[in-house]
Formats: structure tokens, C-alpha cells, sequence
């Protein structure tokens, strides 16, 4: 228990310290207790040298000691992460993801407030998770081969009108869809020459009244007997007693990029003026950066220099500090240049309403884990997702996503894994920056495996003195006594390590290879060995120097 002191001074002060400056980062956390608790005792070695008794250091502090100190930070932190993963009772809601504010419980959180608004928050620090929400499932073989090669889009709802770093819609009414067969809900003609994708969409009931309608985006049909729109661009799936959805719709899903390489020229429609709507403080804002993008410039071109404006500019994070509070949209574009995909979709539908082009945001999930051998595509709460949409003539409305794609790529599940239940237990989970393997488990490894290897040395090192000990105090050799012993070996003195000092001088006596300076170091050594006196580091460092320059 050489070391229990020590480790349980150092345990009590990191808690202290996450508990006081737990926003910061861990590596910061760890450097900032090791400095401190170093120093401490240092200071310690420095002002207890005189005491026989506990909290006494018998040595400096050495790098095995910080080693020890961060093992001890990782087993606190791996221990921590994996109860909250194992436990972890405390998750966002339905639709969460990038866009939720990652508190509720389960299924409960709002994608929209009782104003029919959403706010883009000021600061944002995500922890999406890995729950299965919604399943989309080929219904024939095109989509299937389709999603084996395609980046899903599963629409959700859209809103039109942005103020003050909120979007919302500009209207609100109560329309209800009812037919016999499948509802049409889309008359653009881009349906011709297009395939249609059927799929079928599973999903749990919300319950907060905000069961969103979900499909591939471009959404033509759905097979379903009822749909009531509350807004333009938002439908809700029928009341229920049933604790699940399930029903088959189809799509056409456009994309401004895919779609100009078939077709050629892309031109602008007119889906209304409310589509072209943009406060005059967001104009004055984003001007500056658009001039290159009036003018003559064509539509392809305007989207495309849009999109690598905003990706060159800005960097995708799902933490965003905002260290100056400015409003969310200035921030991102001005201020911290960081933010998610709700950032990046306003900014493009913003832009893009700047250069004439009608445009609103939409919310739902992209990209998602495939299931190859089920034909089935599993959105989680980590894959929800904003982008915006332009209106093309001929068209309707075209998907126009600026996040970066490394953020929404697809994953693909392995054949040995099972389709996962939409009953299946909350849990964390992050893709990219979203998801990755379970980060307790791996720290829980690597901390075993550093405990090991201090284990190893400490053992290896237990001839040397411990950091605070009780009991009389026991001095290393000093440097200026090993040069000693070593110049002595080299004169020709026998049996060094087991001779005392005494019998040493006798030897140099004898052998009339004494020096002059011999009585003062004896003097020296005896003072500090039997007379406990203080140990005199530049007196020691002196009689260094005499020893080396030894004839």
C-alpha cells in the first residue's frame, strides 16, 4: 500500500476538479490535475525533508508517477462513460439527432413549439444516439438494387420563413388528405422519365401530436388512409391506437447536381413569393459574400458556388461555443464558423433566396446503416439531418444539401449483424463526430493495459523509495557520493559497496591517494547520514565537481 496515499489524494482532487471544470476538455482535465498534484508534491519533498513521519517525500517525482496519475484519470473516465452507456436512461427525443436539443424523454421532444417554430440555438453541444427510429424497407427489386448504391434522403416536414435564427411556416390551416387507394400528393412532372422508388416506412408513434409523415425525399404517394396537413410542406400521419406505423410510399428523389447532368440547363420555378422571403439584416449579412455569384451567372453555377462557399468557409461540428454571443446564422458565417447540418442547410437556403432562387429548409434523417441482405435502410436518432431544397421549373422541389458528405455517408451493417427492432434499448452511439465504437469499453482496455504495464515497473522499482511514506526517512545517493564511489573503484579501492566510509579513507590513506578536499566531503557525508542534517544542494554539487576533477 506504498502508494494508496498518494492515489487516494490524487482521486479526491480529479472529482473536484471534473466537477468544477467539467466543460473542458479530458486531455486538459488530466494535465491540469497532474501539474497541480506534482507541484504539490514537490513542495511536499521540499518542506517535509526534516520530518521522520508520514507525508514525508523520500524522493523526487518521477515520471512513473505520471504515468500513474493518468491510468488512475482513465480508469475514473472509462468507469464513468461506460455506466452512462449501460444506464444511460437519459436520451433525446424522436427526432433528435443533430437537430434536437438532446433532452426529453424517450420519443418526446418537440420538432416544432407550440408558435409552429424551430430555433437554431445560439450554442449547441449534441450527444445524438444510436436508437433505431425509423426503417425503410425496398418494396421491389429497382429500389432495392437502388439503395444498395443510393445516399437516402427520408424527408420529414419543411418550413418556409426564417426570422430572428428561427425557422417557421407563414402559415397555418388544417387540410385533411382521405382516398380510397393512395393519396397523391405531388402533380410536378417530375415524374416522367423518372423512376419511382416504393418503399416501406416503419416507425414508432410519436404520441406528442407531431407524428411526422416519412419518404424518400420527392415524395409522390403514399399508401396510406388518411393525412392531415397543418402547414404547407408538413404532414401528420393519422391518430392511432397502434404503438406503430407502418405504410408504403413512393418517390422520385431529385438532386440539382444529378439532375442538371441529365437534362442539361436547369431554370428557376415559382412555388411563391414567401420561398424568396429573407429578412433584410440576413441580406445585409451574407452580401459581401455572394458578389461573385450575381449577375450572369447560371443557376447550376450560383448552387454549386454556394455549396463550396460554405464548405470552404465554414467546418461542421456538433459542438458550437459561440464565445461572443452572436446570433446563430452570424456566428456560423462569421464568428466561429462552425456549426452542424442545421447551420449549413439554413445558410444554403438563405443564400440561395439572396440570388433569386426559391428555396426552404427541410428535416428528416440521411444516410443511415444498410442492411443489404433485408433490402432495408435503419435511421437512428445520430442520423437526423437538415438540408435545403431549391424549386426548379419542371421540377418541384430538388434537393440541395451543403454538409459536408463525410458527415452522411452511408454505413453498411455486416451480414453477420441482425436488423435491429424499433423496440430495441436507447443508447449512445456518434457517426463522425455522431457515432463511433463504445469509447468506456476501449478506455476500460487501455487502462488495464496501462495498469499492467505500471504494475510491471512499479514492481521492477520496489527497491526504490516510494513517493510518501511513514516511518524514518530513508535519502537517496546523492550524486556527488556516486562519483565518489566510481572515482574510488578506478583508484583502485576494494569492495566499495561494502565498505564503510571510514574504512574507504584507511584505503586512500595507504595507498597515499587521498585528495585534499577528502575531510570536507567525509564531514559532509557523516553530517547528513547519522547528524540529520539537511541535505545542501549546492554544497553537494561543489564536492561534484571536486570528484570529477580528481587526479
Amino acid at each position: 500500500m506504498r502508494h494508496s496515499l498518494f492515489i487516494l489524494t490524487f482521486v479526491l482532487m480529479y472529482v473536484v476538479l471534473r466537477g468544477l471544470v467539467g466543460e473542458v476538455s479530458l486531455w486538459w482535465r488530466a494535465v491540469i490535475a497532474v501539474l497541480v498534484l506534482l507541484i504539490g508534491l514537490w513542495g511536499t519533498h521540499r518542506r517535509f525533508e526534516k520530518c521522520d513521519y508520514s507525508f514525508k517525500s523520500v524522493r523526487k517525482i518521477r515520471l512513473l508517477d505520471g504515468l500513474v496519475l493518468l491510468v488512475v484519470i482513465g480508469v475514473v473516465e472509462g468507469l464513468a462513460t461506460s455506466t452512462l452507456v449501460l444506464s444511460d436512461h437519459y436520451v433525446s427525443g424522436s427526432h433528435g439527432g443533430e437537430g434536437g436539443d438532446g433532452e426529453g424523454e424517450v420519443r418526446d421532444e418537440w420538432l416544432w413549439d407550440e408558435d409552429f417554430e424551430r430555433e437554431i440555438p445560439k450554442q449547441s453541444d449534441h450527444k445524438p444516439k444510436s436508437h433505431p427510429e425509423v426503417l425503410v424497407k425496398a418494396v421491389d427489386e429497382g429500389t432495392a438494387s437502388w439503395i444498395q448504391n443510393a445516399r437516402v434522403y427520408l424527408s420529414g416536414f419543411s418550413f418556409d420563413t426564417f426570422e430572428n435564427d428561427s425557422w417557421k411556416s407563414s402559415s397555418r390551416f388544417e387540410k385533411v388528405w382521405q382516398a380510397e387507394g393512395p393519396i397523391q400528393l405531388s402533380e410536378q412532372r417530375s415524374t416522367q422519365g423518372f423512376t419511382q422508388y416504393r418503399h416501406e416506412v416503419s416507425l414508432n408513434k410519436n404520441g406528442n401530436g407531431q407524428d411526422v409523415a416519412f419518404a424518400i425525399q420527392g415524395v409522390q404517394r403514399m399508401d396510406v388512409e388518411q393525412l392531415r396537413q397543418v402547414a404547407d410542406g408538413v404532414f401528420l400521419l393519422p391518430e392511432s391506437d397502434q404503438v406503430r406505423y407502418r405504410y408504403t410510399a413512393s418517390s422520385v428523389p431529385l438532386n440539382y447536381q444529378a439532375l442538371a447532368m441529365r437534362v442539361g440547363e436547369i431554370e428557376v420555378g415559382s412555388p411563391g413569393e414567401k420561398y424568396l422571403q429573407l429578412p433584410e439584416k440576413v441580406r445585409e449579412l451574407q452580401g459581401p459574400l455572394l458578389v461573385g455569384l450575381v449577375g450572369e451567372v447560371g443557376l447550376y453555377q450560383k448552387l454549386e458556388g454556394v455549396k463550396q462557399l460554405l464548405q470552404s468557409r465554414c467546418k461542421y461540428s456538433l459542438k458550437v461555443d459561440n464565445t461572443e454571443g452572436l446570433g446563430s446564422m452570424e456566428n456560423f458565417l462569421f464568428g466561429d464558423r462552425v456549426g452542424y447540418c442545421e447551420h449549413f442547410a439554413s445558410a444554403s437556403a438563405l443564400m440561395a433566396r439572396q440570388l433569386g432562387i426559391p428555396s426552404r429548409v427541410v428535416y428528416g434523417y440521411a444516410g443511415g446503416t444498410l442492411y443489404s441482405y433485408a433490402d432495408t435502410v435503419v435511421f437512428r436518432s445520430r442520423d437526423a439531418h437538415a438540408w435545403a431544397e431549391v424549386y426548379l421549373d419542371g421540377y418541384g422541389w430538388t434537393m440541395f444539401d451543403t454538409t459536408p458528405s463525410a458527415e452522411i455517408e452511408t454505413e453498411v451493417a455486416a451480414a453477420s449483424e441482425s436488423l435491429p427492432s424499433l423496440d430495441t434499448p436507447y443508447q449512445e452511439g456518434m457517426k463522425g463526430e455522431r457515432r463511433g465504437a463504445p469509447w468506456g469499453i476501449i478506455a476500460l482496455v487501455i487502462c488495464g493495459l496501462g495498469g499492467l504495464v505500471v504494475v510491471v515497473n512499479v514492481w521492477k522499482s520496489s527497491t526504490e523509495k516510494s513517493i510518501l511514506s511513514g516511518g524514518k526517512r530513508e535519502v537517496e545517493m546523492a550524486h556527488y557520493l556516486q562519483a565518489f564511489y566510481q572515482a574510488c573503484r578506478v583508484k583502485g579501492v576494494h569492495r566499495v559497496e561494502s565498505s564503510t566510509m571510514r574504512e574507504i579513507v584507511e584505503q586512500l590513506e595507504r595507498m597515499e591517494k587521498a585528495p585534499d578536499w577528502l575531510d570536507e566531503l567525509v564531514e559532509y557525508y557523516h553530517g547528513v547520514e547519522y547528524r540529520e542534517q539537511s541535505p545542501d544542494r549546492q554544497e553537494e554539487r561543489r564536492l561534484q565537481k571536486l570528484v570529477q576533477g580528481w587526479e
